[in-house]
């Protein structure tokens, strides 16, 4: 029974130590023909390859082998005439590559062995030295149960390796599985080239067509409207801090409403180089989630002064909530957080949704997100003026519903998320979208235009009066204004757009 137990022992220690041990390794850095790359093995239930790009938040997944094995690969460096000689037909290159990441795989699974090992050969000495304390005194125990350890956990490794070179399948490899957002990748080839014309020019532009549109626009000759009470609508940043930087002036003396997608996943980085300088915009800033926003970042804006409305209140820093809707300058105003907002410890898991369309069911999910939108809505004490509601969709929605329930009372609705402007009425009810402020982040430097509208509301019965819908192309300095009036569609109570959107020039966020 003793010596059974010891050998239970002995494999137990193996096994903890040895998983103790990869867990606790570093990825190694290896040299490819494209650039640098780490690569790391850790232990898994089923054998697989997972390549990551960090910057994209885009990867592939295969299962190419039966072991309890992972091999995770990130590239760190690329050599940019490199990677355009591959790209314009260099074979050579592709398979040199390959052939450098197959030995650089070979190396990580060594590595891996190697912690494997150690962490085992540490963890027996340390069960070692607790039977000394306990009284046992046998050598053969004391010093045999260090190298039986040792034994077994080169037999395991050896076993993993050989079980993971005998069933690999490179047929595999031509069958991956994408996740995050595989399209990117496109764009992501072209923001280099992008961001490069851009350069210190992306601000004084957005600012001097912002500001030059301004003073058009305040002119009685450019459209009259009643409204004398103005706000600013901007959402769909995605961390460009050139185009946030340009608004602070324009923004002053107003409230900003900001219906969502601060960031790119809203991890720390983004909180801490995002979240003052949205909190100094305008009068005050009243915002909702975005799909590719997290609760981190919400409750860091709410700390930061940042009036951060949910479907369950105003949120506090401390992630309490309070009252269902807040007034600005004599405007009810609510809003609905993202059913996609990211509420785990890590936004940038790379296995993170970001839209409906990526969900196993994701019909569904727009149903139940619809009838969650609609039963929060009809909760409500008492009829809010304004809602800020990030996707579109949703946003479209509740008008369209609203309008066949036959509910005369106006209510304005700010949305975003296609990065697209335009105005559509819906009986009573207008939604507005101004586009993506932050020309749709890194992937629309020099491409996607900067999208914000001045928003006029009556004092008489607080609807909108007309909104201001402003363009601009940072890098070229291209911009069109136009003035929306809100005006009943023809039939009355019907649907029409106010402002169609133009020809498509990003991507839907």
């Amino acid at each position: 029974m003793r010596r059974t137990l010891l050998g239970l022992t002995c494999v137990l220690v193996s096994v903890v130590g040895a998983w103790l041990g990869v867990r606790l390794a570093s990825p190694g850095e290896y040299e490819t023909s494209l650039g640098r790359a780490t690569v790391l093995a850790t232990p898994s239930f089923h054998g697989e390859i997972d390549a990551y790009i960090p910057l994209a938040d885009w990867g592939v997944r295969a299962r190419a082998f039966s072991a309890p094995l992972s091999i995770h690969i990130e590239p760190r460096t690329v050599d940019r005439e490199v990677v355009l000689r591959a790209a314009s037909g260099d074979r050579s290159l592709l398979s040199q590559t390959q052939h450098d990441l197959r030995n650089a795989v070979r190396r990580a699974a060594l590595r891996a062995v190697r912690f494997a090992l150690g962490g085992a050969v540490v963890l027996a000495a340390v069960v070692s030295l607790a039977l000394f304390a306990g009284g046992e005194r046998r050598r053969w125990v004391l010093g045999g149960l260090p190298a039986a350890v040792l034994v077994i956990t080169v037999a395991i490794c050896g076993l993993t390796l050989a079980r993971a070179s005998a069933t690999f399948n490179e047929d595999a490899l031509e069958r991956p599985t994408f996740y995050a957002r595989g399209a990117e990748m496109v764009q992501l080839l072209d923001a280099a080239e992008h961001a490069r014309r851009a350069g210190d020019d992306y601000k004084s532009k957005v600012q001097g067509a912002v500001q030059g549109f301004a003073s058009l626009l305040s002119d009685p000759t450019a459209g009259l409207v009643a409204g004398d009470r103005k706000a600013l609508l901007v959402s769909d940043l995605h961390n460009n801090s050139f185009a946030l930087d340009s608004l602070g002036d324009y923004a002053r003396g107003k409230p900003v409403f900001f219906p969502g997608d601060f960031g790119n996943t809203g991890n720390a980085t983004e909180i801490q180089a995002l979240v003052p300088p949205i909190a100094r915009l305008g009068s005050r800033v009243i915002a909702v989630s975005g799909n590719h926003d997290s609760s981190a970042m919400m409750r860091a804006l709410a700390g930061r002064g940042v009036t951060v409305l949910t479907r369950h209140g105003v949120l506090g820093p401390d992630g309490r909530h309070g009252a269902e809707s807040v007034n600005v300058d004599g405007l009810d105003v609510a809003g609905f957080d993202d059913p996609l907002e990211w509420h785990g410890s890590r936004p940038d898991d790379p296995r993170r949704i970001f839209s409906f369309g990526e969900l196993n069911d994701g019909g569904a999910a727009v149903i139940n997100a619809q009838q969650a939108l609609l039963s929060w809505f009809d909760g409500l004490r008492r009829h809010p003026d304004v809602v800020l509601i990030h996707q579109n969709g949703l946003a479209q929605y509740l008008a369209r519903t609203l309008a066949l329930r036959g509910d005369k009372r106006p209510l304005t609705i700010l949305t975003g998320h296609d990065h697209t402007q335009h105005v559509d009425r819906h009986g009573a009810d207008v939604v507005v979208d101004a586009g993506t402020v932050g020309a749709a982040g890194i992937y629309g430097v020099g491409q996607s235009f900067v999208g914000l509208a001045d928003l006029h509301f009556s004092s008489r019965d607080n609807a909108l009066d007309a909104a201001d819908v402003i363009e601009v192309e940072p890098v070229s300095g291209t911009a069109q204004a136009r003035r929306v009036v809100n005006t009943p569609c023809r039939p009355a109570g019907g649907d029409c757009q106010l402002l169609a959107p133009a020809t498509d020039r990003s991507r839907p966020g």
